[in-house]
């Protein structure tokens, strides 16, 4: 989740939870319910590897353990999709990086061959320094562009999956 979104989401967890008639903690608040549910994860994952290790016997599965299988996979889920959106931005960054640098390599090169006129003592550049250069950043401007534009559609679609889980939620939360 986005900076911040955490804690408020454990908030309503635990507003949830207070409201249930059949939780009997009343005092339950949202950093002890998110240690609680990391201390279960943690729990989860040893004995997953525990298990793992063991060959040939046979397991009891309850539904705790199915339950924890779900939410082990989902924090997994959610914590990869964290991950790829650092990646992400880490790539625009050094995408973004590398165009000024060429850019400003193009420009420093163009800038030691240019021409005097005869008669004037103002500098013009040669055409085809500079016709590179402006193509170098139309590409750049175009580049970036495709890059927002594909960046601002993940963007969308994780937001309509945040809509369609908050939308379940409240469906499980009506029943």
């Amino acid at each position: 989740a986005r900076r911040g979104l955490v804690m408020d989401r454990w908030n309503d967890v635990t507003s949830a939870l207070r409201e249930s008639s059949e939780f009997s903690q009343p005092e339950i608040d949202a950093k002890r319910a998110c240690n609680g549910f990391m201390l279960l994860i943690d729990a989860h994952r040893n004995y997953d590897k525990a298990s793992a290790q063991v060959s040939g016997v046979d397991e009891y599965v309850n539904e705790k353990i199915l339950l924890l299988d779900d939410l082990l996979a989902a924090y997994d889920d959610a914590k990869n999709a964290d991950q790829r959106r650092a990646d992400e931005s880490r790539e625009l960054a050094n995408h973004s990086e590398a165009m000024g640098s060429l850019i400003r390599a193009e420009a420093m090169e163009s800038m030691g061959k240019r021409k005097r006129k005869n008669d004037e003592d103002e500098w013009v550049p040669s055409d085809g320094k500079l016709m590179r250069v402006i193509t170098l950043m139309q590409e750049q401007a175009k580049a970036e562009l495709d890059f927002q534009r594909e960046r601002m559609q993940k963007e969308m679609e994780e937001r309509r999956f945040e809509l369609e889980e908050r939308r379940m939620e409240r469906q499980l939360m009506a029943e």
